[in-house]
């Protein structure tokens, strides 16, 4: 339904995650289970570890960025340890784009295995 914005899912095979962009840590919420990124032209990116991880109460998850931090793109932020999750919690990362102006779309890379590095998400112009 896309109530935060538009963006993909990603079933990980790893459990680094790595700065999506260049920009600035603009939130990591208490649970340490989401990190947003402000990149250097304005793009929102909400980075959220796992389905229903806040409960955990940061176990399984260890970030290496705070609050005000930069970041450049491909920058190690934190550690998803998905494969120890309890039953009922799924892994799949979300990576939503929070402030897409009504010009703008997003072209994704879907259905396909993406290395970190790899650009999964470009913010186009128009239609």
């Amino acid at each position: 339904m896309k109530l935060l914005g538009d963006g993909v899912a990603i079933d990980p095979l790893q459990s680094n995650i790595y700065a999506p962009c260049s920009g600035k840590v603009s939130a990591v919420l208490s649970a340490g289970h989401a990190i947003g990124i402000t990149s250097e032209r304005g793009d929102e990116i909400l980075i959220h570890l796992g389905i229903d991880t806040s409960r955990l109460d940061k176990k399984h998850i260890r970030l290496f960025c705070r609050q005000n931090d930069f970041v450049a793109k491909g920058d190690l932020i934190g550690r998803f340890e998905y494969h120890s999750l309890p039953a009922g919690v799924a892994a799949t990362v979300v990576m939503v784009i929070t402030n897409l102006a009504g010009h703008e779309h997003l072209e994704k890379q879907v259905d396909c295995n993406v290395l970190a590095g790899e650009t999964i998400i470009e913010i186009k112009q128009g239609n």
